[in-house]
């Protein structure tokens, strides 16, 4: 049988009279049409100075205004995705809608809970995703990564900032994997440990110090990953044959693990 094109593609069924209409694939969004992150900063300074002088209601408010966003951004992906947009897209818009909260909770709790008007050299921070969310693309209520970027020995200042954002983004809902780091540490501890190398290679800056990013992208490059990468994919490779082990090390489990089983999400199987 032949069926006259429109804008769907239709799939008739052998059993009944149902027709599934597959919509027509959307184009990209973009992503300010989304979330305005200027519009959402503006938004939470307005709230902090309505409530100066009131810390636990300057911080109830705020986070009153960043759940708002993270549901109406996390909305439209689930929309755009049921009406033909592809999973890459959707995990790439769920990242970009995380970034402007993540970078305006940033910017609030930097400007009007603890602002640094003079900052010392040792008061700089950056705040980078690392790990999977390093890649920009995030499945929905995935776990997000993130390293607080430091240039010498934990501040008060550094300290309180990296305190306040993390109790926030729990309360937002999100489950977070974090770490505080100086650049000499990171590239310490990735020479050491190859879990901590790869969430560093993907490694990308959010918002802060854009000379720390620099500084760690290129003593990472130049003092870990030069010359090391042979032996960089065979320890990868041992990695992914030793999840696969504690998986069950089949591609016929009763009850798979879709993310450590082998041809799982998390690995590549041969």
């Amino acid at each position: 049988m032949t069926v006259a094109k429109t804008g769907f593609h239709f799939w008739l069924s052998r059993y009944g009279t149902h027709i599934i209409h597959m919509p027509r694939r959307l184009r990209p969004t973009r992503l300010e049409h989304v979330v305005d992150g200027h519009a959402l900063r503006a938004r939470l300074s307005a709230a902090a100075l309505d409530s100066i002088g009131n810390e636990a209601e300057q911080r109830s408010s705020a986070i009153a205004i960043l759940k708002q966003a993270l549901f109406r951004g996390r909305m439209i992906a689930k929309e755009r995705l049921e009406n033909g947009a592809s999973g890459v897209e959707t995990a790439r818009l769920l990242s970009g809608v995380t970034d402007e909260v993540i970078t305006a909770l940033y910017d609030f709790t930097t400007v009007h809970v603890f602002r640094a008007r003079n900052p010392t050299e040792g008061e700089r921070l950056c705040l980078l995703a690392v790990g999977g969310y390093g890649r920009a693309t995030l499945a929905p209520f995935s776990d997000i990564d993130l390293l607080f970027l430091r240039p010498y020995k934990q501040t008060p200042h550094a300290e309180s900032v990296i305190e306040y954002m993390l109790y926030a983004l729990w309360d937002l809902g999100f489950k977070v994997g974090h770490a505080s780091r100086t650049i000499e540490e990171c590239v310490r501890l990735s020479k050491e440990d190859f879990t901590i190398r790869t969430s560093i290679l993907e490694a990308r800056r959010l918002t802060g110090d854009e000379r720390l990013a620099d500084d760690l992208k290129r003593r990472f490059r130049d003092e870990v990953m030069k010359g090391t990468g042979a032996q960089f994919v065979a320890a990868k490779l041992k990695e992914r044959d030793d999840r696969q082990a504690r998986a069950g090390a089949s591609r016929y489990m009763v009850e798979p693990n879709v993310k450590e089983g082998k041809g799982g999400f998390a690995t590549f199987t041969p």
